[in-house]
């Protein structure tokens, strides 16, 4: 029996790491119609506002750039530790 190909979209809760590099993949080759645009959108409006919050935080707050720099390794360690 032929395995049936998951869908970009249905890949974002299955697999988010396959997920992304599929997304990647997809806009170099310009494949829009497959690309779960939807939840791209998403992904790219939350962590362009966590980057902008720490921005500005390095910027006004410069004393509190070591809890920020936490911060942001642990959210990457919380995405890497997701494949």
């Amino acid at each position: 029996m032929p395995k049936q190909k998951t869908s970009h979209q249905d890949l974002y809760e299955q697999d988010f790491y396959l997920w992304i590099e599929q997304a990647v993949n997809l806009l170099r080759s310009e494949n829009l119609n497959e690309l779960d645009g939807e939840n791209l959108i998403e992904e790219i409006e939350s962590n362009l506002e966590v980057i902008l919050m720490h921005l500005l935080q390095y910027r006004y707050q410069p004393n509190s750039v070591q809890g920020a720099l936490t911060h942001v390794f642990s959210w990457f360690e919380a995405g890497l530790s997701c494949s």
